[in-house]
């Protein structure tokens, strides 16, 4: 017979408290070892001892037993009782031994204690344990077992192991923890076992007993046990899919509730929910059909559908109408899928509100009622998303070649000509993409065209592309993709944007942003669906990489919906799917029509024809008292007020002692009584302060119901912080406000986020956040990687790692790995080039001939001989490759993203641990509806009993379901059903439409359960009307009293509302019949009216009304039913200005400013509390709709219709009109015409309440504050002009300015007014300290004296001139400025300073420049007084700011950067200044140049044609007579014969010449004037700069005689040897004198410049190599030092990946693919060191160029010299050597990390695998020995001693590898020992290289010594750079420097000399070890300056 369950519930009872034993028994310290197998019939007590040192159980909030241990203890007292408890479970459920049953009872007796506490690390660790071996073992062992009622000590019974079994396994600490999901679906994994074997068993074992009990007297805690077996079998249904298909199952249930019958009504609630809940899982289940084929319903049987319902999916008699058309709303899309929008065939499926069961596919009941609201919503949101590209694409179907325009009825903006740029990886969202799109037409093709700033300006103020916006992507297939905006960017204004104009003009000519391009705008997006869509996207990224250079390619567009956010319905859509398995308390309350007929709910005693509604669960656990103290307005000791279920609070006492009316006091006790309460507040009652008292009654009372935090629910943000901030008002501290959008400042530091921030994580939670985001950064890795491979699908390199992956023949056959018998051997150059040279014949041509058969895909991939193919089967081919390539892709990259959302929710399950437990333990939970939902999956873990909604009449049915959590056990409603109703985006579903009353979107629950009827009696739903409104005037009030609420009462103080100031009436309606404006074009609703006459009226008013002066900000209310006149109105206040009252804390601020200048006994007039400002900072602007809940003192209400047709419009619904006549407190005026609103209803019967009282006509009386029996009647904006000008009346004001005492002047106004008169008269008052008069007006501030007095003497002496009067009274006060010489202290400067001031002053600073030298050759630019502050220590000396200056050596620039001392300057990054006649060079300085290959434009008649290239120095002789030409003017040219004419200003003429040019300076040996040089003799030069000189000026300073032989006539005649001249000309002396610009575009010093030029190519083409050099050679280190480094997880790391790849079937390739993976960096760093060989080839450098350009000439007969020959002594082959080097590194790093693969165990054991592995290896070792060999002869050519040696040193290690893994085919080429004694001999050679040359080979030593041992020993070694090697590494960074002299040492290795240019000391040349250097500015013998033009172009004959 079941008593009760021993583990107490409550261990903190006094009784139980730890240590004190309530039996007296002595302690077992057989259970304290927890080897006690007699359990609760143990005769020793079982009761812990007194812990001492530990906090108590009050502090812990729960005690437990001893640890088994008295010392172990008595030890550590500090540590928490719970601790030892939990280790001592823990021994328990690791141990393998079997447990006696007393054991085993101790302990569940601990599971249970522990799990009670409020410690949340304890039991996180507690349910993991139980989820780990040990605990498994345990759970099956109870599962398993069998118990008895009554049993031996021995036995296990149902009493006191069964039941806490239960307990244990359904605690809320299971069901509620996000962390623990996965460990708690292990767990009930277990119990159920296979195919239900545990399950099934152990659940009829325990329902058998408890239909025993149930027989008997049921003890108390029978509810519990019961209540705990439905959870339990609740959870195993949920976690086991399967399991709802047991048909066991059914049985169990059925006997389940069976134990119910004749239980109480607290056991019958109590478990009856989950129960349902079960019973409909297996009902489903039994609805499964066996066959896959969908059945459609038999005619006659089952439910009979009438013909006009198309039903949804199968049911539908024509099938379904699409691929989202579905009967079960968990398996609809959210968002319409691609058929569904081109689905128009059939409307889609709605289902009607009609309880009729033919009108529905469901039966009636809750589930009905989930999939109604799940679809109408979905209609209303999604509908219009699948209409409005409906309407596009219908739109471009019809006209192809028009824009597409907006849809009607959708608000939407269309973005044109997308291009997604890239797809890449993201942390948050795992892929985005960056897309460009055209500007909006309003920033591109207007005049004048937006700046950048403006654009910026633009998007900042649209809303536009917001993040979280929602698009949706249509290409040119009419595919659809939904997008989310993931990241919206626009320009940041910064100092450089104003400063550097460059830097502007090059953002503007990047698109990085919205706003940063004048044409095409940037934003990153990301799928809404990533794992579907994913395919459509990349297939339109490849069309358009493929196709968009085409101009007929149609780029996509994108449709954005910037009313309608995807986070504002989705959370609701898919929570409402979530809950369509029934799990929605009150169901029986909220679908009534699906109660059985004896299921309805009983009438109510009262006999009021309504249903009883029960207590709130929580309240019938025991006798529940509820304190009302709370809420006296009084409390005192002797008044007691109480409410219990049993004995209810009287509405007589709770009105007599609190603050509530009659009204409230029903509505409170009903909130209080009722699970569903409905609270009814009319405009003004106080419903929201109802609300309030019930909060504060639950909360006083939380510790008796146990309720947890009360979840406050609110549509709208607005609404919930007002709520929320009343709370926090009235003492509630325990708050939390879910989500980011609160406004109030109150709730900024009570969001969950940063309540969230204060409370610490648990070790489970961070260990797990810990590994899931080292996961998520792993895959996002990876799919940055597929992303990069995505957009390089169509190289050459990809297509190559494919085929050699799966044809490996086809690939060899294409790039030319290996030779098979038959086929030729294939070298291509360049393998880039081989599959477009195949597909175009040139490749492979074809073999023998005959007609192309018709070839299947099968054939073609089956070819094993691609040669035979013919043109277009090999683009097939190509093709089939291509899509086989995109398929693997996409596959990887969705299996990625699928992963990654899995392990993203993973995290942000973790994330929410903390959170829910910050939420479970406050008292206040505030949320918007939207929020909700989106917290579904946190929410509905929390134990939350109680739910307010405020508002509820405004909120959508489907939002108020969603917030009925499945824990609540007590719903209040609160709002008013005939105010507004919810809103909604289709008219078609709305009440207020015909159509639109079948489907009753906008009717919220709150109004539908006011009309339910239930039962066969028809029973209406009780709710609470509260009577009493404290807001409007009665006159207001009267008008919704008499049409809505008929018994609707004013409190007292209503009546003493006090007048509107200016107003002859509080109420008035003023008729007119001037009409409206009609729809604005722009709105595509046609929705948004307004009318121009209202819009004036209304501000002429609400003017008037401002003027009286007695109104505060914000009691001025205007209020429209349409956003067009809103707008309006919103401009038109915006533009008034007048003089407004100020804020209330004015008066203090006057105070405070008064106080202070009452000390300079000036007197002023008195500052008037007013100011100006604009009439829409004072009032408040609404529409109807956003003003439910809002009020205001007066309220100007503007109707706008006025039309002919007398159509309403938005206010014919009562709800509306009832909404904006009850906002007004004091007044309101509503300005409208009559007739149109006459025909509604309720405006007919206002409008006769109006008339009858006189509040209404065509004019608007006013009242005058001064003459009040004076009628003004006004009915035009004019007539306040005429007859009220400043708010008063037409007559004049004549009051006495209190101020001063003159009369005023103005016309009639109000005393705010009048205290703003500004009086100007003369002023009267006497200014202090002179008689002079004030020269201000009377209502102005008297000013201090300023009449001049001619001479004031000062104390210093001196005399001052012109002194203010105010000054002049007080001489010591005035500062001296006479300048006097004084020399300051400390530094000795004198200097000139004013008069007064004081040099030896420790604040004064001295401002001389300090223009001392500074170590870096600078003068110090600091002031004296910066450097005297700098310790020495750093120089005394402030940091140099001035530029370097230093000059670089590969251009004629100097180095901007600030002063960097010994730093070196680097590359010079300023744009190159090279250029001639065809064009200039584009790139920075710091990169090569391309030479120039036109051909020269020298022409001269005397001289003949330049035949050579144009960076080429020319081939024939300057010419020096006059040019022959003639100017424009008709005179002859003044230039020199063979340079370009100038303009007819620059003639010598003086009649055309201008006087300007005709004196310019032109000879500066004889410094004639233009005008007087003799042009025949000496013709003028005019430069590319616009200067001109004299032909021998410039002759001189291009030092033309050092270049060419003269006779001694003076003429040229020959060429002289570059080395005689190129040293002596510097490059700036070929630089304008005026300017300093560069010369050139002048022929006749082409060979000068041009000679120049190559020589500056060569060494910025040395600088740029030597960098490039240094940066790929970091790359490779570091890519070995990773590899180095992941060694040590090699074994792991291919283990998991054999795993992985196992269960994609891809085992096969599992070897290939991890190597693959592994090297992807070094294979990229393979391809860039190959394509560095390239760049510095010896035809890629610039004398490489030059030969090429000249050679080329020679072949076209354009150059005639034969003699003509290229050798390479100028030629630098290092870098390609280096780069060769590296090539081999990395070739040599890839077969190492291949060799320690080869090594693991895990392919030792896998043969095949090693085979393949093997191959990979000896494959290339051949060709790789062939580079060596060929980079030792190339290195010793050179005398390149490093290299030589490197290249030895890889060739030992090839050798060295191919050895110890021979190939067996072919057989080797020579015996094994005579290679071993080749190599060694190469090694003691290289050894002998090293030891010679230690400089240029520092570090190869060791190296070389290791490889001698490898040869010995085969020992190989790790490939990682040493310290010695990155030593020299890092001292080739200072070889050649930015800046410096370049020289060569004896064989020509370049190397530079800083600063003065010239050597100072002697060194070694890094390269080849020749000394380099000198002393003193001597060079040693063999080094020479780099002028090597004569070598080069001696043999040119130039």
């Amino acid at each position: 017979m079941l008593i009760s369950v021993r583990v107490n519930d409550n261990p903190q009872s006094p009784s139980q408290e730890p240590g004190n034993s309530n039996t007296g028994k002595p302690v077992c310290f057989n259970h304290q070892r927890g080897q006690c197998t007699s359990g609760a019939r143990c005769r020793y007590s079982h009761d812990a001892p007194t812990w001492t040192g530990t906090p108590s159980s009050s502090q812990r909030g729960s005690s437990g037993p001893s640890r088994g241990r008295d010392d172990t203890t008595q030890n550590r007292p500090e540590r928490d009782p719970i601790e030892y408890q939990l280790n001592d479970l823990i021994r328990m459920l690791s141990s393998r031994g079997e447990l006696g049953c007393g054991q085993q009872e101790h302990l569940l007796s601990l599971g249970i204690k522990i799990l009670d506490t409020d410690l949340s690390a304890v039991k996180q660790k507690l349910i993991k344990e139980l989820a780990e071996e040990g605990g498994l073992r345990r759970i099956k062992h109870f599962v398993e077992a069998r118990y008895v009622e009554n049993g031996d000590l021995g036995t296990m019974t149902f009493e006191h192991h069964c039941i806490p079994f239960l307990k244990i396994i359904t605690h809320g600490e299971l069901r509620s923890s996000l962390v623990l999901e996965k460990s708690v679906g292990t767990i009930y994994n277990i119990i159920y076992g296979h195919s239900g074997e545990r399950a099934i068993p152990f659940f009829r074992h325990v329902v058998d007993h408890l239909l025993r009990i149930a027989a008997g007297q049921q003890p108390p805690e029978f509810g519990n046990a019961v209540c705990s077996t439905v959870s339990a079998i609740l959870m195993t249904l949920n976690i086991n899919q399967s399991a709802s298909v047991q048909e066991e199952f059914v049985g169990i249930v059925q006997d389940l509730r069976k134990c119910l019958h004749g239980g109480s009504e607290y056991v019958v609630r109590g478990a009856d929910p989950e129960l349902r809940r079960v019973e409909q899982k297996l009902h489903m289940a039994e609805a499964i059909p066996f066959s896959q084929t969908p059945q459609k319903p038999k005619a006659g049987t089952g439910f009979t559908f009438e013909v006009d319902v198309d039903m949804p999916g199968e049911f539908s008699v024509h099938g379904p109408r699409h691929d989202n058309d579905k009967a079960s709303i968990t398996e609809i899309r959210i968002l319409p899928t691609p058929a569904e929008i081109l689905s128009t065939m059939r409307n889609e499926y709605l289902p009607a509100r009609n309880y009729s069961v033919k009108a529905h596919h469901l039966p009636p009941g809750i589930e009905r009622v989930l999939d109604t609201q799940f679809r109408l919503l979905r209609e209303d949101t999604s509908g219009q998303l699948r209409d409005a590209v409906r309407y596009l694409l219908d739109a471009r179907e019809k006209n192809p070649n028009k824009d597409v325009n907006q849809p009607n009825g959708t608000q939407t903006t269309i973005h044109k000509n997308v291009i997604i740029e890239c797809l890449q990886p993201d942390e948050r969202d795992g892929l985005q993409l960056q897309v460009t799109f055209d500007q909006p037409q309003r920033l591109v093709g207007v005049k004048p065209e937006p700046d950048l700033m403006a654009r910026t300006a633009w998007w900042n103020s649209k809303r536009s592309l917001q993040t979280g916006a929602l698009l949706c992507l249509v290409d040119q297939q009419n595919g659809f993709t939904f997008l989310i905006v993931a990241q919206r960017e626009v320009e940041e204004f910064t100092d450089r944007h104003h400063q550097d104009p460059e830097f502007a003009k090059e953002r503007e000519a990047t698109v990085c942003n919205l706003s940063s391009h004048p044409l095409r705008a940037l934003v990153m997006l990301k799928l809404v669906d990533a794992a579907n869509d994913v395919k459509t996207i990349v297939r339109e990224y490849h069309r358009q990489l493929k196709f968009k250079s085409q101009n007929n390619y149609v780029l996509p567009f994108l449709v954005e919906f910037p009313g309608l956010l995807f986070a504002s319905f989705e959370p609701i859509l898919r929570f409402l799917q979530k809950m369509s398995d029934g799990s929605i308390p009150f169901s029986k309350l909220i679908a009534p029509e699906g109660n059985g007929p004896n299921d309805h709910p009983e009438a109510n005693e009262t006999g009021d024809a309504v249903i009883k509604v029960s207590p709130p669960l929580y309240l019938m656990r025991g006798s529940v008292i509820l304190d009302l103290s709370v809420i006296l307005k009084e409390p005192s000791a002797n008044t007691r007020l109480t409410h219990s279920i049993e004995r209810p609070c009287s509405i007589l006492d709770l009105y007599t002692h609190t603050t509530l009316d009659k009204g409230q006091c029903e509505a409170l006790l009903g909130g209080l009584s009722r699970e569903l309460a409905l609270i009814q507040g009319p405009p003004g009652t106080g419903k929201s302060y109802v609300g309030l008292q019930i909060v504060k009654v639950l909360l006083h009372n939380k510790h008796k119901i146990k309720m947890g935090p009360i979840v406050c629910v609110c549509y709208t943000n607005h609404a919930l912080d007002q709520f929320l901030v009343e709370l926090l008002n009235n003492g509630v501290e325990k708050l939390v406000r879910l989500g980011s959008r609160s406004q109030a400042e109150e709730l900024k530091e009570l969001t969950l986020r940063n309540v969230a921030a204060k409370v610490d994580t648990t070790f489970v939670e961070r260990s797990s956040s810990r590994n899931l985001k080292a996961d998520l950064t792993g895959l996002q890795g990876r799919i940055g990687d597929l992303c990069l491979q995505i957009s390089r699908i169509n190289h050459w390199t990809v297509m190559r790692d494919h085929l050699q992956e799966k044809y490996p023949e086809i690939e060899s056959q294409l790039f030319g790995r290996k030779t098979l018998p038959g086929w030729q051997t294939v070298t291509h150059r360049k393998q880039a080039d081989a599959i477009h040279d195949w597909l175009n014949l040139r490749l492979l041509p074809k073999q023998g001939g005959g007609a192309r058969p018709d070839l299947t895909v099968n054939q073609l991939l089956d070819c094993q001989d691609i040669s035979t193919l013919h043109k277009a089967d090999r683009a097939r081919l190509k093709g089939i490759w291509e899509e086989e390539i995109r398929q693997e892709l996409l596959h990887q990259l969705k299996r990625l993203i699928t992963e990654f959302k899995v392990k993203k929710e993973e995290l942000d399950m973790t994330m929410h641990e903390r959170d829910r437990r910050c939420l479970q333990e406050a008292e206040i939970i505030g949320v918007t509806t939207t929020g909700l939902a989106g917290h579904a999956s946190l929410l509905r873990k929390l134990e939350a009993k109680v739910m307010i909604c405020e508002e509820a009449g405004e909120v959508l049915e489907s939002h108020t379901l969603t917030a009925l959590l499945p824990s609540v056990e007590h719903a209040i409603l609160i709002g008013d059903h005939q105010q507004l109703r919810p809103q909604i985006a289709n008219y078609n579903l709305s009440m207020e439409s015909r159509q639109g009353v079948n489907y009753a979107l906008d009717e919220s629950l709150f109004e539908r359960l006011t009309r339910e009827k239930y039962g066969p009696d028809k029973l209406s739903f009780p709710f609470a009307t509260l009577d009493t409104q404290r807001r409007m005037h009665p006159s207001i009030s009267e008008l919704v009293r008499r049409t809505l609420y008929p018994d609707l009462q004013d409190h007292e103080k209503t009546k003493t509302h006090s007048e509107v100031d200016g107003m002859a009436r509080r109420l008035f309606w003023l008729n007119h019949n001037q009409l409206e404006a009609g729809a604005d074009q722009s709105d595509p609703s046609g929705v948004s009216k307004s009318n121009d006459f209202e819009i004036e009226m209304v501000g002429a008013l609400v003017k008037h009304l401002i003027k009286q002066g007695s109104y505060e900000k914000n009691d001025i209310a205007v209020l429209t039913p349409y956003l067009g006149q809103l707008m309006k109105l919103r401009q038109k206040m915006g533009s008034m200005f007048e003089i407004l009252v100020g804020e209330k804390d004015q008066e203090e601020l006057d105070l405070v400013e008064n106080a202070e200048e009452v000390k300079t006994e000036i007197m002023k007039a008195p500052k008037q509390d007013v100011r100006k400002g604009k009439l829409l900072s004072e009032i408040r602007l609404a529409t109807v709709d956003n003003f439910q809940g809002e009020e205001a003192k007066v309220i100007v209400i503007s109707l706008v219709r006025c039309n002919p047709a007398h159509r309403c419009g938005f206010l014919k619904t009562s709800n509306r009109i009832n909404v904006l006549l009850s906002r007004a407190r004091n007044g309101m005026y509503i300005i409208g015409n009559a007739d149109t609103a006459r025909p509604v209803s309720m405006w007919s019967n206002v409008l006769t309440l109006l008339n009858r009282e006189g509040n209404f006509g065509d004019a608007l009386g006013l009242r005058c504050p001064r003459h009040v029996d004076k009628q003004i009647f006004v009915s035009t904006p004019d007539d306040f002009l005429r007859f009220s000008p400043e708010g008063g009346c037409d007559e004049r004001c004549g009051k006495r300015l209190i101020s001063c005492g003159h009369t005023c002047i103005h016309k009639c106004h109000s005393d705010m007014l009048h205290k703003a008169v500004v009086c100007l008269e003369e002023c009267k008052r006497k200014l202090p300290g002179c008689d002079h008069a004030c020269p201000t007006f009377c209502g102005e501030e008297c000013q201090r004296c300023v009449f001049r007095i001619p001479q004031v003497l000062l104390p210093c002496g001196h005399t001052s001139y012109g002194v203010p009067c105010h000054q002049a009274q007080n001489p010591t006060a005035i500062r001296c400025s006479r300048s006097v010489k004084k020399r300051i202290p400390g530094c000795g400067h004198l200097r000139d300073v004013a008069c007064h001031l004081d040099v030896s002053s420790p604040t004064f600073q001295c401002v001389t420049i300090c223009e001392k030298n500074l170590p870096c050759g600078h003068q110090c630019k600091g002031k004296c007084h910066e450097c005297r502050n700098v310790p020495a220590a750093e120089g005394q000396h402030v940091k140099c700011k001035s530029p370097c200056g230093r000059g670089f050596n590969t251009c004629g620039h100097s180095c901007p950067k600030e002063c960097h001392g010994e730093e070196a300057c680097g590359l010079c990054e300023q744009m190159c200044e090279l250029r001639c006649s065809h064009s200039q060079c584009t790139k920075k300085c710091s990169e090569a140049c391309t030479p120039c290959a036109e051909q020269c434009t020298w022409n001269c008649v005397h001289r003949g044609t330049c035949n050579m290239p144009c960076a080429v120095p020319c081939d024939v002789l300057p010419c020096s007579k006059r040019c022959e030409l003639v100017l424009e003017c008709g005179h002859q040219c003044p230039s020199v014969c063979g340079e370009r004419c100038p303009k007819r200003d620059l003639c010598q003429v003086p009649e055309c010449g201008t006087p300007e040019h005709l004196d310019t300076v032109v000879d500066f040996v004889c410094m004639e004037t233009y005008k007087e040089i003799d042009l025949e003799t000496n013709p003028i030069i005019i430069l590319s700069c616009g200067h001109f000189f004299c032909m021998d000026t410039v002759d001189g300073l291009m030092q033309m005689s050092d270049v060419y032989e003269y006779n001694k006539d003076g003429n040229l005649v020959g060429q002289k040897p570059q080395s005689a001249w190129i040293e002596a000309i510097q490059q700036s002396q070929t630089r304008c004198p005026s300017c300093r610009r560069h010369i050139s575009n002048i022929n006749r010093y082409n060979r000068v410049t041009k000679g120049v030029m190559i020589a500056a190519l060569n060494k910025k083409f040395l600088a740029m190599a030597h960098e490039s050099f240094l940066s790929l050679e970091k790359e490779v280190s570091e890519a070995e030092r990773v590899l180095h480094e992941s060694r040590n997880t090699l074994e792991a790391s291919f283990q998991s990946f054999l795993t992985e790849t196992s269960k994609g079937g891809k085992s096969q390739k599992s070897i290939t693919s991890f190597h693959q993976g592994r090297h992807a960096w070094l294979n990229l760093l393979a391809r860039k060191a190959l394509s560095f060989v390239e760049s510095t080839a010896k035809e890629e450098q610039p004398y490489g160029r030059i030969h090429t350009l000249v050679a080329d000439g020679i072949r076209r007969k354009r150059v005639t010299d034969a003699s003509y020959t290229a050798d390479d002594i100028s030629f630098s082959p290092r870098y390609g050597l280096e780069g060769e080097v590296l090539v081999l590194r990395v070739h040599w790093a890839r077969l190492y990390d291949l060799l320690q693969i080869l090594e693991l165990a895990s392919v030792v054991n896998r043969p095949a695998d090693a085979k393949a592995l093997l191959k990979n290896i000896i494959q290339p070792l051949e060709d790789l020995k062939v580079k060596c060999k060929r980079l030792e002869e190339n290195a010793e050519e050179a005398l390149y001693p490093r290299q030589q040696v490197e290249a030895i040193l890889f060739h030992a290690r090839f050798v060295g590898l191919e050895l110890n893994h021979p190939d067996p085919t072919p057989p080797p080429a020579e015996p094994v020992n005579e290679t071993r004694i080749r190599e060694r001999n190469s090694l003691d050679e290289a050894l002998k290289i090293c030891r010679q040359k230690p400089g240029s080979t520092r570090g190869l030593e060791a190296l070389v010594e290791a490889a001698q041992k490898m040869m010995r020993e085969s020992v190989f070694y790790s490939p990682v750079t040493t310290d010695e090697q990155r030593a020299v590494y890092e001292a080739m960074r200072s070889e050649l420097r930015g800046t410096g002299h370049w020289y060569y040492c004896v064989n020509r290795h370049p190397f530079t000399v800083g600063e003065c240019g010239m050597p100072m000391r002697e060194a070694r040349c890094p390269q080849c070890d020749a000394p380099i250097g000198g002393q003193n500015h001597i060079p040693v013998a063999g080094v020479s300056r780099a002028t090597d033009l004569e070598e080069q172009f001696g043999r040119m004959r130039m």
